[in-house]
């Protein structure tokens, strides 16, 4: 999709002219990494610790995850806590679960490792014990619990199946300054002038400035559900290009799985007598150009 000789940027920004194209990399995987960087640089070790240990010590241990849940019932009219869940590596994003998972029970693992540091004479739960019996811990994970829920709200618009695509820039906006109210001293945010504007239009205009180019005579944008949601032909035919192109890119990306099954269909090309089809899938979305071969 993106490579730099054959990708789908390259052959609409220089055979079509469009000098004035941006490359957007995945923004899901961009905030993953944001998150991840942000998280790496900032959060304090006590934080950390607990959100570490609190698993480890229950990991590996049946006696003690038994131990918890008799505590726990006790206090919950015979209840039985979820399980405290472990931060994964090369998904940051989770630790929202985690920290999640562990303020909905702050009160029952504080009494817990209060017995624990006595009962086993562990220098472990005595520094977890320490760390719930401090209001700054959990008031610090309430924070951060806040912003990762405003992240993961923006991922989902990004992920979600039905969503507008020209209207996704509203939801970064939208969330950049919530973290700025949140995270920068008043007074001093940055504005974010530079991405006002009517995106359903500047789609328009780029499909027209296709459209424009010799020899095209049509620019359509499908779903995943192979329905159009952007074109430049009439109705009965965008929908009935939509559907047969639809299906040439399934069998065409079940080709190249059966193929190599790590490997992926980024741009097909189909030419006949009359007419060349420049199809270009996305995960979501398929954009198709459609241009007379004897211009």
């Amino acid at each position: 999709m993106i490579g730099i000789n054959k990708g789908v940027y390259k052959i609409l920004k220089e055979e079509y002219g469009l000098q004035h194209l941006i490359l957007v990399k995945c923004i899901c995987h961009s905030l993953q990494l944001a998150v991840a960087h942000a998280f790496e640089e900032t959060i304090p070790r006590n934080i950390e610790f607990i959100l570490r240990e609190t698993y480890n010590w229950f990991s590996m241990s049946a006696t003690r995850r038994q131990e918890y849940a008799d505590i726990f019932a006790a206090i919950n009219c015979g209840q039985q806590p979820l399980k405290i869940l472990q931060k994964c590596a090369t998904r940051w994003l989770s630790i929202e679960a985690v920290v999640q998972r562990i303020l909905d029970q702050w009160q029952e693992l504080k009494l817990f490792f209060e017995i624990a540091r006595t009962k086993n004479n562990c220098y472990t739960a005595e520094l977890l014990h320490n760390s719930y019996k401090d209001p700054q811990n959990k008031v610090y994970l309430m924070y951060i619990k806040s912003i990762l829920g405003q992240v993961q709200s923006a991922l989902k618009a990004f992920e979600g199946e039905n969503t507008d695509p020209t209207k996704l820039i509203q939801t970064l906006i939208k969330l950049l300054e919530s973290l700025c109210d949140q995270v920068v001293i008043p007074g001093r945010r940055p504005s974010f002038n530079i991405f006002e504007g009517n995106v359903a239009t500047e789609v328009e205009e780029t499909i027209k400035r296709i459209q424009a180019h010799k020899g095209v005579m049509g620019v359509v944008i499908v779903n995943h559900e192979g329905i159009p949601i952007k074109t430049s032909l009439d109705n009965a035919t965008s929908v009935l290009y939509s559907g047969l192109i639809s299906q040439l890119t399934e069998k065409a990306r079940n080709v190249v799985r059966e193929m190599d099954s790590t490997n992926e269909l980024t741009f097909l090309r189909v030419r006949s007598r009359r007419h060349e089809i420049l199809i270009a899938p996305d995960r979501e979305f398929i954009l198709i150009v459609i241009q007379n071969t004897s211009d």
